[in-house]
C-alpha cells in the first residue's frame, strides 16, 4: 500500500526497511522452525525421553502410530503400530501423558500446511536443522529488538507513554512539564502514518520547490535528525529552512495526529534554532534586500504594462492567471512588497495586499 499510494504517504526509510526484514526473517524462520519440529522424530523422541513416563516399546509403538497420524511426524528407523486400535491406544497414552502440554498441530495452521508440503524431505533433515532455524530465528528477535529504537517501531513505546502524558495535562493544567523531554518524546512518539502531510495546508507547494521538507512528516524527520546532530550540512540547512518558513502554522497537523504530538510548538523550537544557526526567516532575508533596492530605484523610470483588451472593450485575464491556484498564502509576496513597506498601516492605506489579490 506505501509503494502504490502518494508519496505524502510514505516516508519510509532504511533503518525501516531493515527491521521490517528483521521482522519478515522472523516470521519465516518461526513457520520453517514450527514445521520442522512437527516431523521431526528427534523432536519426538526429545519430548518422549525429557516429559513422558514412558519408556516401553510396547507403550511407544502406539504413540508414534497417534503422532504420525495427528501431528504429521515422519518416522523412518522406528517401528510403529497400524490400525484402528494402536491409534486409540495412541490417542489414549497421548492424552495421559502429552495433551496436558501440547496444543494440536491444527492450530498452527501455516506451519502444519508446510509441515505436509515437506514431510517427504524430513527423513533428510536431521537435528542440526531445527538448531539451525532455532538459532536464526532467535538472532533475528535479538537484532530486531536491538534496531527498535532506531526505527519507526520505538512509537510502540514513546506514543503510549506522550499519550498518557499529555491526558495528564489535560485533567491538570497546572500541573508542569519539562519541555526540552517532552519534546524529544515527541520526536520518538511519530508512527510515520503520513496523516499530517495528507493534510498539510501548504503541501500543495510541494508539486512546484520539490523540497520533502514542506511535509510535516519530512520535517518532523529532519527536525529529529537536526536534534540528534546529523545534519550534513548548510545545504540541508537550507532546505529545512524553507519548510519551516513556508508553513502557516494553521494547527492541522497537531489536530490530526494520533500520537498527539504538539507540532506547531516543534515548529516554532526548529525556527528558533535555525535563527540561532544563522538561517533566519526567508522573507525577512528577502525583504531587506528588496527593500534596498526600492530605496535605491525609487527615482527610476515607472514601466507602464499594457492593457489586455478584448474588441469589445472588456478586460481580459491576465496571462499568468492559471498559476494563482498555487497560491498557498505565505505571504511572502507581501512582506517583500515595496509598496507594503511604504505603508505604517495597511489596513487603512491599502486596500487588498497581493497574496490577498493572489
Amino acid at each position: 500500500r506505501r509503494l502504490r499510494s502518494d508519496p505524502k504517504r510514505r516516508p519510509t526509510r532504511g533503518a525501516d526497511w531493515l527491521i521490517l526484514a528483521f521482522l519478515g526473517l522472523i516470521l519465516v524462520s518461526g513457520f520453517a522452525l514450527k514445521a520442522v519440529k512437527l516431523t521431526s522424530r528427534h523432536s519426538f523422541q526429545r519430548m518422549v525421553e525429557e516429559y513422558s513416563g514412558l519408556d516401553e516399546e510396547a507403550d511407544l509403538r502406539p504413540l508414534r502410530a497417534y503422532w504420525a497420524d495427528e501431528f504429521g511426524v515422519v518416522f523412518t528407523d522406528e517401528k510403529t503400530d497400524s490400525g484402528p486400535e494402536a491409534l486409540a491406544k495412541g490417542r489414549e497414552l497421548h492424552e495421559q501423558e502429552c495433551a496436558q502440554c501440547h496444543s494440536p498441530a491444527n492450530w498452527a495452521f501455516v506451519s502444519r500446511s508446510l509441515a505436509r508440503a515437506a514431510s517427504p524431505a524430513a527423513p533428510a533433515l536431521g537435528p542440526q536443522a531445527e538448531q539451525w532455524l532455532l538459532i536464526i530465528h532467535f538472532m533475528a528477535c535479538f537484532a530486531a529488538l536491538a534496531l527498535l529504537p532506531f526505527s519507526k517501531f520505538l512509537h510502540i513505546v514513546t506514543t503510549p507513554l506522550l499519550l498518557m502524558i499529555n491526558s495528564d495535562r489535560l485533567h491538570d493544567p497546572a500541573r508542569g512539564a519539562n519541555l526540552a523531554t517532552l519534546r524529544a518524546l515527541e520526536l520518538d512518539a511519530c508512527v510515520h502514518c503520513g496523516s499530517c502531510s495528507v493534510h498539510c495546508s501548504v503541501a500543495v507547494a510541494l508539486h512546484e520547490l520539490n523540497n520533502p521538507n514542506i511535509l510535516p512528516s519530512e520535517k518532523l524527520a529532519s527536525l529529529a535528525r537536526m536534534a540528534r546532530g546529523q545534519t550534513a550540512g548548510a545545504g540541508d540547512l537550507e532546505s529545512i529552512r524553507e519548510g519551516a518558513c513556508i508553513c502557516s502554522f494553521c494547527s492541522r497537523c497537531s489536530r490530526v495526529c494520533p500520537a498527539g504530538i504538539n507540532l506547531q510548538d516543534l515548529w516554532f523550537a526548529l525556527r528558533e534554532d535555525l535563527l540561532r544557526s544563522g538561517y533566519g526567516e526567508t522573507y525577512a532575508m528577502v525583504r531587506e534586500v528588496s527593500s534596498k533596492e526600492a530605496e535605491s530605484n525609487r527615482k527610476a523610470t515607472i514601466a507602464v504594462l499594457p492593457d489586455r483588451l478584448s474588441p469589445g472593450g472588456q478586460y481580459l485575464p491576465s496571462p499568468q492567471g492559471g498559476t494563482f491556484q498555487n497560491c498557498f498564502t505565505c505571504m511572502t509576496c507581501s512582506s517583500v512588497c515595496p509598496v507594503v513597506l511604504l505603508s505604517s498601516q495597511t489596513g487603512r492605506d491599502l486596500d487588498l495586499l497581493p497574496h490577498q489579490i493572489m
